[in-house]
């Protein structure tokens, strides 16, 4: 939120405060100042110049000859704008002078005619995005005066981080920024000039009817005799340097209203508005808002109509059908407070965030309602006196704003804060946030004022928190607190988790990724393929990508396209949550670790053994167990069921190896291979683990053979591993797998598997005679089985 100084300054008296010290102040006690722009500090030398003469000449297609009149001397210009004509005054910008987006203004000649000054529209003095004319100023201003003495085109403008604020719905508008000011300098906060708007008996009130309890006051006028329709050049530029554009001065001064006290108002042409109901749609229905969009408005949405039709998303936006003309001389301006989180859903369900739905959301107080329009009449009375109030103030209050009274004790202030405070500074830093405050016996009675009593302040804590960013965070000196040292418990989970990501990390160099929930509808299009899913989110931001992953394929497959552009071969994996539709339509959540192998330059054979055995060391660190692979018999299109398993543990599902198609895996890049493989935690975390049991080890040393052993291609190697423990052999102590190979000198339907296995003895170091002799019982033992040397 964007907070003018100039502003600020019609309130509270900022003189002699530095912008750095308040900005300072206020992000310690208030709200976090994001950032700081000096505005019209490069307007310079820019003066009220008139025009004397328009020339039309033939060569210039685009421009006329102008001469303009700028008090001590007559300068000539060249000049596109259409409005330029003899007799206005303008803003000139003068040789040496400076405007926005030019530093300096130096002479020039175009063809045969020179330029020596400039003509400047609204933009090009910064004041708005307006550049399709020049400014028009008062014909009563003097010739050569400075432009900023006629308009504060100089201002200092401070951003304040809309998260700190949310808890704050009187922070939303100049005036409860200005009162934070005045509070922590201590000074005096001016009162806002109101209208009086005494009831008049001659005057009617008006047709309201809320019946909806949703809105907690409305509040509404009418006003008609409406002369003037354009804004004053002071307000435009408030307008602008905070975030808003001008459009015409009914709609300026809601704006301006709003920017100043945060209650959003509307102004409706009265000629629409023959009554005011505050309901719920019974049905839905189609609805163009004031940005020219047709929307279909859900049932049980909170709109404002007129007893005829609907004219406005109440708290959001209003409709087409009763927008402020060129021609309205009447209005209806409306104010009102509607509960907050029904403002909050329909501005989610519509898609539709605005400058009045984000402060209605965070509960205004509804004693703005009446404050604003008093306000705003005032304004509009300002620029046209004239006017006619021809309504009575129509006030229909549903849900009153009930008042908050908290007793505190001084101890328990000095106990939280640390310090012991004198009863003068808690009563004076309280009362000067209009807090009502009475002490008897150090026991303090704070009446919450109702701008700080919707949302903010209502218990002890709050009144705490008060008086010491008052008293100033940065002068608490911060002391340990003495507690005993317990050293915590971790969570068997995340005890399982962290080894599992511990494993694939730092023994296979996985890397580990986080990634979104839900299904890449884009990609899955893409790949041809339908990702799983039976539960969607509900109204999201991007209705496209609603549905939560029921796997994590289309995850994987948007990693290994992304990675595929710049490696030849990595393994990724994620901890996290796949979604189910469980019984009784209720969301069942998995949480799963998901393993993605690729490679340009390896056989998928290779992929799967590597799977495996990443997979076989998690069970085996975590439970002392191995796992068990089963054929996989139902599985996606786009799965190799060769190369692809059941993974089980203690005869339980642990998950899935799925080894993936060929030409699924082609779309993802050329000569990938491309396997992934999913274990669901919570199996994994409850399975019992195998108790522990140790072989002394040989004091002797051990030998280590390699045999490479030729064998048809779908043949498993846990089944030669069985194979070979079951060699009657007192010097047999471990067999694994170590290179498994299929290419060139190898037929296509053979591979060649080569397994390491150790030999020792407890009593004594083998000699070559031994070890020969078992090698050579070894060989004939596994030929019997018809595995051969290669």
């Amino acid at each position: 939120m964007k907070i003018s100084l100039n502003w600020i300054n019609d309130f509270v008296d900022l003189k002699d405060i530095e912008i750095a010290e308040l900005i300072k102040r206020l992000t310690l006690g208030t709200a976090e100042v994001e950032g700081v722009e000096c505005k019209g500090r490069e307007i310079k030398n820019v003066v009220v110049g008139k025009v004397l003469s328009v020339e039309e000449k033939p060569e210039l297609k685009t421009t006329r000859l102008v001469q303009v009149d700028v008090g001590d001397k007559i300068l000539q210009t060249l000049c596109g704008a259409k409005n330029v004509r003899v007799g206005m005054l303008v803003a000139t910008a003068c040789p040496g002078g400076s405007i926005v987006g030019l530093d300096q203004i130096d002479a020039r000649k175009v063809g045969d005619y020179e330029s020596n000054c400039i003509l400047c529209s609204e933009r090009e003095l910064g004041i708005s995005d307006d550049h399709s004319g020049l400014i028009e100023l008062p014909l009563d201003l003097k010739l050569g005066e400075d432009i900023k003495k006629i308009y504060r085109l100089e201002d200092c403008v401070i951003e304040i981080d809309n998260k700190s604020l949310t808890n704050r719905p009187d922070l939303w508008g100049h005036y409860g920024i200005a009162r934070e000011i005045a509070a922590i300098f201590k000074r005096t906060l001016k009162k806002l000039e109101l209208d009086e708007l005494k009831h008049n008996a001659e005057l009617v009130h008006l047709d309201i009817k809320v019946k909806d309890k949703r809105c907690n006051r409305y509040s509404a006028l009418t006003v008609r005799n409406i002369k003037q329709k354009t804004s004053s050049v002071d307000m435009k530029i408030r307008l602008y340097y905070t975030g808003l554009r001008s459009i015409s001065l009914l709609v300026d001064l809601t704006n301006y209203v709003m920017l100043e006290l945060g209650q959003p108002m509307h102004a409706f042409d009265k000629r629409t508005m023959h009554a005011v109901v505050v309901d719920s749609l019974k049905e839905d229905i189609k609805f163009t808002t004031l940005d020219d969009v047709e929307r279909i408005v859900p049932k049980d949405t909170l709109m404002i109509q007129n007893g005829k039709e609907s004219v406005a998303i109440a708290g959001i936006m209003g409709g087409q059908n009763t927008e402020i003309k060129e021609d309205t001389a009447e209005l209806l301006i409306e104010s009102a407070a509607f509960d907050a989180g029904t403002i909050r859903k329909t501005a989610v369900k519509l898609k539709l965030r605005t400058d009045a739905s984000s402060r209605f959301e965070k509960s205004l107080d509804p004693e703005l309602t009446v404050l604003s329009i008093k306000r705003f009449i005032r304004l509009l009375k300002n620029r046209q006196e004239d006017i006619e109030v021809s309504s009575n103030l129509t006030d229909v209050y549903v849900n009153e704003q009930k008042p908050i009274t908290i007793e505190i004790d001084k101890r328990d202030i000095d106990s939280y804060m640390g310090v012991s405070l004198s009863d003068d500074f808690i009563i004076d830093s309280l009362t000067r946030l209009e807090f009502d405050i009475h002490c008897a016996n150090h026991l303090y009675i704070v009446k919450v004022p109702t701008f700080r009593a919707t949302k903010d302040i209502s218990m002890k804590a709050d009144i705490i928190e008060e008086v010491a960013r008052m008293y100033g965070y940065d002068h608490i000196v911060p002391e340990p607190i003495n507690l005993p040292v317990v050293p915590l418990e971790y969570s068997p989970d995340k005890m399982v988790i962290d080894k599992v990501k511990e494993i694939l990390t730092e023994k296979y160099g996985a890397t580990e990724l986080h990634s979104y929930i839900w299904h890449d509808n884009e990609l899955l299009r893409e790949l041809e393929i339908e990702g799983k899913s039976g539960v969607s989110i509900v109204n999201s931001e991007d209705g496209y990508n609603a549905r939560l992953r029921e796997d994590f394929a289309s995850t994987l497959f948007k990693v290994a396209a992304i990675n595929a552009k710049h490696l030849d071969q990595f393994t990724t994996y994620e901890v996290g949550s796949v979604f189910k539709l469980g019984s009784e339509q209720k969301i069942c959540e998995q949480r799963k670790v998901a393993l993605l192998l690729f490679s340009k330059t390896r056989g998928i054979e290779e992929l799967f053994y590597d799977a495996k055995d990443m997979v076989q060391t998690i069970t085996h660190v975590l439970k002392n167990k191995k796992i068990k692979l089963e054929k996989l018999n139902e599985a996606e299109q786009y799965v190799n069921k060769t190369y692809s398993a059941v993974v089980k543990l203690d005869e339980k599902e642990l998950g899935k190896i799925m080894a993936i198609t060929d030409v699924m895996a082609k779309k993802i890049a050329p000569k990938a291979k491309l396997l992934f493989c999913e274990l669901d935690l919570d199996t994994l975390i409850f399975a019992e683990r195998s108790e522990v049991k140790y072989v002394e080890p040989s004091i002797y040393q051990q030998t280590k053979l390699d045999f490479n052993f030729l064998v048809t291609k779908d043949t498993r190697s846990d089944n030669i591993i069985k194979y070979i423990y079951d060699f009657r052999s007192e010097l047999l102590k471990r067999v694994e797998l170590i290179d498994l190979y299929k290419g060139k000198g190898i037929d296509d339907d053979k591979k060649s598997m080569t397994f390491g296995i150790t030999i020792g003895s407890n009593e004594k170091t083998l000699v070559a005679e031994e070890i020969n002799a078992f090698m050579k019982e070894f060989i004939e033992y596994m030929k019997e089985n018809h595995y051969h040397l290669r």
